[in-house]
Order: C-alpha cells, then structure tokens, then sequence
C-alpha cells in the first residue's frame, strides 16, 4: 500500500476488508477488460482511513458506469464504496507522471524547483512533492509543464528537502 494514504491519525482498529475486497476485484476485472469501458473511465482506489469506506475515482460517475460496477460486489461491499470524478484515465495520468519526472529532472531542476515525490492525489490528479514552495515555484512549474501536462492536473505540495539518514 502507497505510504501517502497512511495519515498519521489514522484509525487503528479499522476494519479495511470492504476497501482490501474493492481493491482486488477492481484489480481483477480491469485485468479481465470487464466491463469492457471500465480501463478507459478508471483512475485509481484509496481507502478513507478513518471509516473504511472504498473510494473509486473514475473519469465517468454516471449512472450507466457505476451501477455495473457496484453489481460486482454484495450489498453488503456496496455500502462502503464512494464514486469520485477524476480527471482522466489511469493510462493518461501515468503518461503524464511519466513526463512530469522527465521535466522533474531537466527543466524543472534547472530553474531551481527540486521535486521529492510524484504521486496520485485523492481525486486522480498529480501529486508533485516539491522542496520548497517560494513565489516562482507555481509559475515556473506552469511555464515548464505548459503544453506537455494539461492545466489543472498537477497538485503541487511543499515536503521540506529530502535528508539520508546514514544508520
């Protein structure tokens, strides 16, 4: 499980069976191509750690693309899953993660943005981890990403630097 979902004041005695049953169905069918729309509308998972309740960012939360997707699970599952819109296909976003950290490691660190993570935000956009966060990062992130990320996709957090702690 991707550390960025563990909060630090998570539940402890959580129950997350619904969310770890939603996580490897959905696993399943996209691996299966059914329902055959569900690669080209899906974007990722995540669990709330405080209630346990299966989060399902999809592209599509209508109606038609959810219900066939809830039938996959018993009522009971059903209850503890949440449709959240995102912004793009999975296979897009990877793409786009993909040329982030290209950026991330040429452009980017030439003009003095140093990046720490590259990750999925809660509702399917990209989570960029920065160093430091001044008043030309947001412009300088903008100017080199334009046209090869689209507008509104990336979620820029300031982490503080990286430190290697020798042991």
């Amino acid at each position: 499980m991707d550390p960025r979902f563990y909060p630090s004041s998570k539940n402890e005695s959580l129950d997350l069976s619904s969310y770890f049953a939603v996580t490897s169905k959905l696993k399943a069918l996209l691996g299966r191509g059914e329902p055959a729309y569900l690669e080209e509308v899906y974007v990722h998972d995540y669990p709330d750690w405080h209630n346990g309740t299966a989060y399902i960012v999809l592209t599509d939360i209508s109606l038609e693309m959810t219900q066939p997707i809830l039938e996959e699970f018993s009522p009971h599952i059903q209850e503890d899953i949440r449709f959240l819109q995102g912004p793009a296909p999975l296979s897009l976003i990877e793409k786009w993660k993909d040329t982030l950290l290209e950026l991330c490691n040429g452009p980017l660190k030439e003009k003095g943005v140093y990046w720490t993570s590259i990750s999925t935000y809660y509702n399917g956009k990209i989570l960029l981890g920065v160093e430091k966060i001044d008043s030309n990062t947001i412009d300088v992130v903008k100017e080199v990403v334009k046209g090869k990320v689209p507008p509104g996709i990336i979620v820029i957090r300031e982490t503080g630097p990286v430190i290697l702690c020798s042991g």
